[in-house]
């Protein structure tokens, strides 16, 4: 099944070390949720090797089914604890977005039980970017997350 849109949800610790995590869709929730494959990135890196990173992530969007019934989600399960607010403590967090005919952006978010969307801080790159352009929006993204 093609789909019109993708999503990877991006921790960064306060190191600047980065978690990415595709998404999929959940059959009983009808809605979008972690799959179980991980990606790590330690700092430094370049913005050649974030965007290689990130269109990996994108291309393994929708390639599992998210399992429901899993009492752990996967990044509480690849941080080695039993609790969402556990795993992502001290993390900021950066969704990274594909729509078809929109284009790309990053959407930072603030963090108060959970993780709320910082809609009015997104940035869009368009249907097309260098990897320059990439790494300067990721990192303005994080600048406009709020932990």
């Amino acid at each position: 099944m093609k789909y019109n849109y993708k999503t990877i949800n991006i921790y960064i610790d306060e190191k600047n070390n980065v978690i990415i995590i595709p998404t999929g869709i959940s059959k009983k929730m009808k809605a979008n949720m972690n799959i179980d494959v991980v990606y790590e990135l330690s700092y430094p890196y370049d913005p050649k090797t974030l965007n290689e990173q990130i269109n990996i992530a994108l291309e393994k969007c929708f390639s599992k089914i998210p399992d429901e019934n899993e009492k752990i989600g996967v990044i509480e399960k690849h941080r080695g604890v039993k609790s969402y607010s556990k795993a992502t403590e001290g993390l900021k967090l950066v969704l990274f977005n594909w729509d078809d005919g929109v284009g790309y952006s990053f959407l930072p978010t603030e963090r108060k039980r959970g993780y709320n969307f910082l809609t009015k801080k997104t940035i869009k790159l368009g249907e097309e970017y260098t990897p320059e352009e990439l790494f300067g929006a990721f990192n303005k993204a994080l600048e406009s997350c709020i932990i």
